[in-house]
Formats: C-alpha cells, structure tokens, sequence
C-alpha cells in the first residue's frame, strides 16, 4: 500500500473542506447556480461545465491502470480534486463509462498502462448468444458497484452543495460495445431482428441499472449513447433502433428518471426533446458537442453557435455552447480568454446558457485551465454586459 492510500480518507476530507470554503465566499452555490436552469432566474454567473477523472488523476499522480480503475475511491479522490483545483460547479465522476455495463454482460475489458480501459472482445458474437445474455444486478455484478460507491461518497461529501451528473451508458451504445460498434451497426441492415432483440435485452439492463440509482436519490440518470449519432445512422434508422429502447425505459420508470443521450446536430437533438422521451430538465439543454472541431486547431463557427441559441430558445430550453478540450489544451491563456468573451458574446446574454470545457485532454496545462474559469467567470457575470 501506497503512502496516498494509507491518508486517502484524509486527503479527501481535507479537499472537500476546502471546497466548502470556497463556495461559501460566492453569492450562490453551484447546485444553485444550476438549478437556475430550470426556474429561468438569472444566478449570480454562468454555472461552470467542465470534468476529467483522468486529467486529475495525472495532475495527483495516479497511473491509469488496472488499480486505478476498480478502485472508487481514487474516482471520488480525483473528481473532488478536479473541483478544487479547477474550479467546476458541477462534479462528473466519469471514468470509462462506455465499459461498465457490457463487462457484466461478458464483454472482455482490457486495461492497458496509463490509458482508458477497452472492451477487447465483444460478448455477443451470433444471435445464439442472446439465449444466455442475462440482466446483471447493478448492486453486486461488473464494475457497477464501483461508481455507485463513488457517487454514493460524493453525494454525503458534497451533495448538498455541488451537484453530481450522474451519467451511466445508454441503450444503444451499450449494445454496440456488446456486439462490437462495426457489427452492430451492420446488423441494422443485415439482421435487424437481431439487433432488435439485443437492444431490447440491453434496455432491461439499463432499467435495473437507472432504477438502482433512482432508488438511491439519483434522478434524472443521464444516459451517454454517443454511438446514436445521427452522423452515423439514417432518420429512419434512428427511428427504428434508438427510440424504441428509450420509450421502454421510460415505460417501466416514467419520464423524469432519465435523460437521453443520444446525440448529432441540432435538428436531432430537438427530434429527442420533442419526442417527450425523458425528463424536461437536462443540464445540457440543446448543445454543440458534435459541432468542436476535434483537432483543436479552429475556433467555434459563429453560425453555429447562432443556429444552436436560436434552437435552444425556440425549445424553450438552455443552450449549451461547449469549447472542444484540444482547443484549450493547445492555445495561450489570452487566446483562451479572448475565445470565452467572444462565445458569451454571440450566445448570451439571454438566459439561459452556459459555455463549457467538453473533455480536458491528459497534459492539458493547467494555466490554461485557470484561463478557461477566469474567464467564464469574469465574462459571465450577470448582467452579462459586453
């Protein structure tokens, strides 16, 4: 046993002390703060949007391996030091969330050296193989009770000041991993019953999974589905194969449990939220996720930003304009500063929105992180006027 594992427990207590602090030098707390989304109240300043179990691990020390990845308590160490050192108002406890769930199921999950875990080896290979596919109990089976554990810890430590998204893996991308992504997506066209019937199983899955969390105080679930992308699948694909998972889960838990996370452009997005299919409150509202150049090299497109608020607006729901991590990762502090006034400008100030950091990149430099909440915080201070 290490020397940070023999203090963790003190290393915890002391962070979440310091957090504490500093929320109570601010008019409102961040739970407030994002609350507000939901009544239209302006708050004090935008909520801060930003989250990366594994860039707080490298900024500890931690290795990502395979102690790192069943070990809840380091996912609780980092998420908390994420928040105290960066400053976000809202805690992701995010860790390779595309693999927990399907490892339950028989998928075979690596866990390479520094690096995020990997499904290597797909548990459903032939329609046979659903005969023996079987419903996991989210309480005992996987790495499930890991992150229950964790969000459990989070929510006695800070829960009542700081909100905790709570983010499992959707229907569809669940069954991808099960399958394998290439697979799956050709069943749609080879052999749709069999990718029917898989996501059916897979949706049973989520249900107990979501209930789990639902019954331990957590709802709405967020449901991360990146693989229902509408860059990947046609209108009618997106008909036949995402919804009706998502209108099962809903049937056996109600609306408010769960937000789904299928993704795409605008137009899909709006498709989901007006679909009626999960809870009207989701933190990210309509947002450009799939509009960050990945590359990091370009700013935000100002028509997209503009056709996102407009979107937004028109839904009656928040605009989430997010700035791609790589971006961050490779631009100065000024540039960083000039990037955020310039976003807040195109989409506020009309309440509400938020302007996010979607993914911190492993040796994102941490100035330049300090550079991204300085100046959300500086630009995003209401009235917003610039």
């Amino acid at each position: 046993m290490s020397w940070r594992e023999k203090i963790i427990d003190k290393e915890i207590d002391f962070i979440v002390e310091k957090i504490r602090l500093m929320v109570a030098e601010e008019k409102m707390t961040p739970l407030e703060r994002f609350a507000s989304l939901a009544t239209k109240e302006e708050p004090d300043r935008l909520p801060i949007f930003a989250a990366s179990n594994e860039w707080a691990a490298h900024y500890i020390g931690y290795q990502l391996n395979k102690d790192f990845a069943f070990d809840p308590k380091k996912w609780v160490h980092c998420a908390l030091k994420f928040l105290e050192r960066v400053g976000s108002d809202i805690c992701l406890p995010i860790y390779d969330i595309y693999n927990i769930g399907p490892d339950a199921m028989g998928a075979k999950v690596i866990f390479p050296e520094d690096a995020i875990p990997e499904i290597r080896e797909p548990a459903v290979k032939t329609p046979d193989d659903l005969k023996n596919l079987k419903v996991p109990d989210p309480h005992k089976e996987g790495r499930m009770p890991l992150l229950i554990e964790a969000l459990k810890t989070l929510r006695s430590k800070i829960g009542d000041i700081i909100p905790i998204y709570t983010i499992i893996m959707g229907p569809f991308s669940w069954a991808a991993n099960l399958r394998g992504i290439y697979n799956f997506l050709a069943d749609l066209k080879r052999n749709p019953k069999f990718a029917l019937d898989l996501l059916d199983i897979v949706a049973d899955a989520v249900i107990k999974y979501t209930k789990a969390l639902n019954d331990l105080g957590f709802a709405p679930v967020a449901l991360a589905d990146v693989v229902a992308s509408s860059y990947l699948l046609s209108p009618k694909q997106f008909d036949d194969f995402v919804i009706p998972p998502y209108m099962k889960i809903q049937e056996a838990l109600g609306r408010e449990t769960f937000i789904p996370g299928a993704i795409g452009d605008y137009d899909t997005q709006a498709k989901m939220f007006q679909s009626g299919i999960g809870s009207s409150f989701n933190v990210l509202g309509i947002n450009n996720y799939t509009y960050c150049d990945r590359t990091g090299t370009e700013p935000l497109k100002e028509e997209d930003l503009v056709k996102g608020k407009t979107m937004a607006k028109k839904l009656g729901t928040s605009f989430m304009a997010n700035i791609w991590g790589q971006w961050v990762q490779v631009h100065s502090p000024r540039e960083i500063d000039e990037e955020v006034k310039r976003v807040i400008k195109i989409v506020g100030p009309e309440w509400p929105f938020m302007v996010g950091l979607w993914y911190v990149p492993l040796g994102t430099p941490v100035e330049n992180l300090d550079a991204f909440i300085r100046a959300v915080k500086k630009y995003g201070k209401f009235p917003i006027k610039l």
